[in-house]
């Protein structure tokens, strides 16, 4: 089955918790920023495929993927994504983006096969 497509308050919720990086907020604070109780949101989310703490997760991970690929250290990415422990950092982010951190850094589209998840790689790559 396919995921439903984005919806505003999909958007509007990945705009709070990036703006609200590098402290990420807890479900009840993005609950609160959107305007809605938290169970409320828990529920909406649940209509999409997901939950406030995954949402959370997958927000801190791609902003922390984007600042990699522009040149950040993976401490900087880490921080900047509102981790501060390092290993728990490239724990989560090596399993939603199935490589290490240190993989991702510095890699641009000129540096070879694109590592970001749904990205086409080449026949015979190691990817």
């Amino acid at each position: 089955m396919l995921a439903p497509p984005d919806t505003p308050l999909l958007d509007a919720a990945r705009a709070a918790v990036a703006h609200a990086l590098p402290e990420p907020p807890s479900a009840a604070a993005l609950a609160a920023a959107l305007g809605m109780h938290r169970a409320t949101l828990h529920r909406a989310l649940h209509a999409h495929g997901t939950t406030p703490s995954a949402l959370i997760r997958s927000v801190r991970l791609g902003h922390a993927a984007d600042r990699l690929a522009d040149g950040a250290s993976v401490t900087e990415a880490a921080e900047a994504a509102g981790y501060h422990d390092l290993p728990a950092f490239s724990r989560t982010f090596r399993a939603h983006h199935g490589v290490p951190p240190s993989r991702w850094a510095g890699h641009s589209s000129q540096d070879g096969p694109d590592l970001r998840p749904g990205a086409k790689h080449d026949k015979g790559s190691e990817f």
